[in-house]
């Protein structure tokens, strides 16, 4: 008996092998084996660690990994021997297709006549969602069959197909024990071998131990493709009286490429941005740098909310790739994902929410070297947003599960999204409290695998007024927050001055200290602080305010305020003293209960009306010192050295005690590194201004493809018990006056992540 396609029309085909009748794979009912542990006990487990160059025939072959719900398998492809075959898979793997499928039929040499003779898991075409039902993967051209010289052994993967040999297309099948039946006996018979398991065969012994039911006449299936389901495999939560549930089928939850066509190492990065949404009013762009002295390869995927309908993407797909590459040492790119430029063409799907996964790597001849560095700009409405990625493995999962935004502002113009990226391979269940001062209000959102969703606030009735956020979950999450205005009523889109911003949620709920290196403040604007105690307790924030130039010794300002539990304010940047039009600082903040604070600023003059050009800006507090920080946002015109442009680097000394050694480099796409150093004394801040720095305008102006670059800032503190390597406190702060656009940024953050420890944080007591 062979794996074939199935097909609504020929739900039994005759396949010839060796002389003789082989029938289409349909897997038998039988115990699992006592020997084998049943792993239902620990499914979702999504931390493998990546195989290596040395479990491979050749170094250059791709790798794809099968995330299931009993573990993960790895493959390698046989793309020498396999060219067609492979390209044909990886199609598949790319644009989403296989993802959330199920391991439809488990066939094995002891079943009973024309059932029995292979071995066999076989999956590719089928689907199944509680709330959809069953659906079929959607499939490209069949096509033809390869000659390999690969036998089907233990361990290896071959396509699926009906009686022509022409007609594969999306279904494989993995051989558990030898099926050298299944070979070709001349060109135009076999089932072609394009890969093989070099990890997890122990998974896929867990899976053929599995009860297989007949399950042609559960509801659930029954219909069009019903003979495919003769024995299925289940998991032990498959109850024959309810029938077939999602949690009942043998899931593969996430196929992903791990490792690309020659290259000699594996994607063992991975950064998240779930903002993403394309329309025809958006442009979105992906600034990657590499802050390494060795080049690196990245894959750029989108991850649908749900399935694109777009004529260049499949509809039910839940990933799209589309870009990917090598990026060179110390350098930049940018990606356009979307754009309202005439001409430009985007393969996203219209009118489609998504998150954008980064999966990155290095030769593994490099050794240890630091992820690409990932912001993600995007302009709607009118205005400009920034923020960087996270990079999931710096945080713990209970940090992964609980996030905070201290101040989303709703108001009769507004639109206001939290969106959510479920960064793990269960359901999860998001439980959102909104904060309004007065009271609390809290609603849940279910997440599938690795799918976005969130909160769209103007569903919910709120009255027009700042709130807060904290969203806990239970499963690893990742939170953001966009915050837009729109025009008031009759006043034109093109004309209308509309903020907005983007802010990345304060990961682990809250922290006792904070710090922001860049903030000022500006005249007509409202200058906010605010301050989310999500907690059961009332506590005491208390402030330090530090001017940018001040004499040696001189105090910071200071203020501390009141928030009780559960509960938020907001301050005005001008009640904590009296600060000349446009006077930088920067602020800390300690308290004994964990807090989030968030700085917004914003021209409140003309809001949602036509005749002006200006932004909002809005950063959460820094809560950790990183070991490097990178913006790759970085852009200036040279023909406007002006008023009208500026982009500054601001760089906060934390210690009270100790000077920091910073250096800023810009890193432009050919390579080409600007270094500009220098010493901080103990709580003080400097800004890099790129409008004075004369070597980067002289970069900058020997052509167009350099008015855009990173930014890595990196640094040495002595603690007091030895060096450490951190930059201090950063922020990048871009304004364009005539454009209108403005963003705040507090950059991607390197791990390891220092505490601000409250006795390191400058505080009131401590002077320079």
């Amino acid at each position: 008996m062979a794996p074939t396609q199935s097909v609504a029309s020929m739900p039994r085909l005759l396949q010839r092998l060796a002389g003789r009748l082989a029938h289409l794979l349909a897997p038998a009912k039988g115990q699992a084996l006592a020997s084998c542990e049943r792993l239902e006990q620990r499914e979702f487990l999504s931390s493998t660690p990546l195989p290596t160059l040395s479990m491979l025939e050749n170094p250059n072959h791709p790798v794809i990994r099968f995330e299931t719900n009993f573990g993960d398998i790895d493959l390698e492809m046989f793309s020498t021997n396999a060219p067609i075959t492979v390209s044909n898979f990886l199609n598949y793997v790319n644009s989403g297709r296989l993802d959330e499928t199920f391991f439809h039929r488990l066939s094995k040499k002891t079943d009973p006549g024309r059932l029995g003779g292979l071995d066999v898991i076989q999956g590719g075409g089928f689907a199944y969602d509680n709330r959809a039902g069953l659906s079929t993967v959607p499939t490209d051209a069949p096509i033809r069959l390869e000659q390999t010289g690969k036998s089907n052994v233990a361990g290896t993967i071959s396509m699926a197909r009906l009686d022509d040999p022409n007609t594969a297309t999306s279904q494989f099948f993995l051989n558990v024990t030898d099926n050298t039946t299944l070979d070709s006996t001349g060109p135009n018979n076999g089932f072609v071998v394009f890969g093989r398991i070099i990890q997890g065969a122990s998974v896929l012994q867990s899976i053929y131990a599995l009860e297989r039911p007949d399950l042609r006449d559960d509801p659930s299936l029954a219909g069009q493709f019903e003979t495919n389901f003769q024995l299925t495999p289940v998991t032990s939560a498959f109850n024959s009286v309810a029938g077939v549930r999602e949690n009942a089928l043998v899931s593969l939850i996430n196929a992903d490429l791990i490792k690309v066509q020659d290259f000699a190492g594996f994607l063992d990065q991975t950064l998240v941005m779930p903002e993403g949404f394309r329309s025809p009013t958006t442009t979105e762009i992906v600034n990657l740098t590499n802050p390494n002295n060795t080049p690196m390869r990245y894959e750029v995927t989108v991850r649908y909310e749900v399935g694109g309908n777009d004529v260049n993407f499949n509809p039910g797909a839940r990933d799209q790739r589309v870009a990917s590459g090598t990026i060179n040492a110390n350098s930049s790119l940018r990606i356009t994902l979307s754009s309202t430029e005439t001409g430009f063409t985007s393969f996203i799907s219209d009118n489609a929410a998504y998150s954008v996964i980064i999966t990155s790597g290095a030769a593994d001849s490099a050794g240890t070297v630091l992820p690409l560095g990932a912001t993600f700009e995007r302009r709607d409405f009118g205005a400009s947003t920034s923020e960087a990625f996270i990079d999931p493995t710096l945080l713990t999962d209970a940090e992964k599960r609980s996030w905070s935004f201290a101040r989303i502002e709703r108001n009769e113009n507004s639109l206001e999204f939290l969106l959510l990226y479920n960064d793990s391979p269960a359901i999860n269940t998001a439980t959102v409290t909104i904060y309004t001062g007065s009271s609390t209000r809290t609603v849940t959102r279910v997440l599938d695998a690795y799918k976005r969703g969130g909160v769209f606030f103007g569903d919910l009735g709120l009255a027009d007024n700042a709130f807060s956020v904290r969203v806990t979950s239970t499963q690893n999450l990742i939170a953001y927050v966009s915050d837009w205005d729109t025009p008031r009523e009759s006043t034109p889109a093109a004309d209308a001055y509309t903020p907005g911003w983007m802010v990345s949620g304060t990961f682990g709920g809250g922290s006792t200290t904070g710090a922001l290196a860049q903030v000022d403040v500006r005249p007509n604007f409202s200058n906010t602080i605010s301050i989310l105690n999500a907690t059961n307790s009332t506590t005491t924030v208390q402030f330090s305010i530090w001017r940018l130039s001040r004499p040696a010794g001189e105090q910071p300002i200071t203020r501390s305020e009141v928030v009780l539990a559960r509960s938020r304010v907001d301050l005005d940047l001008s009640s904590f003293g009296t600060f000349s039009a446009g006077e930088p600082l920067s602020i800390t903040y300690s308290s004994p209960a964990p807090v989030t604070v968030q700085f917004t600023s914003v021209d409140e003059e003309g809001r949602g009306l036509a005749g002006k050009r200006s932004d909002g800006i809005a950063a959460a507090f820094s809560t950790r010192l990183a070991s490097t920080v990178v913006f790759g946002e970085g852009s200036f015109d040279p023909d406007r050295v002006n008023a009208t442009q500026n982009e500054v680097i601001s760089i906060f000394n934390p210690s009270g005690t100790e000077e920091l050694n910073y250096t800023a480099s810009y890193l432009f796409s050919d390579g080409t590194a600007i270094d500009v150093p220098g010493v901080l004394p103990a709580a003080q801040r400097f800004d890099v201004r790129t409008s004075t720095v004369n070597p980067v305008l002289a970069k900058i102006r020997s052509g167009t493809q350099f008015r855009t670059y990173g930014i890595r800032v990196t640094g040495i503190l002595n603690d007091g018990a030895g060096a450490i390597g951190t930059p201090g406190i950063v922020s990048l702060v871009k304004r364009d006056t005539t454009l209108g656009f403005s963003t705040m940024s507090t950059g991607f953050i390197y791990g390891p992540l220092a505490t601000l420890d409250p006795t390191g944080v400058p505080g009131p007591d401590s002077g320079t």
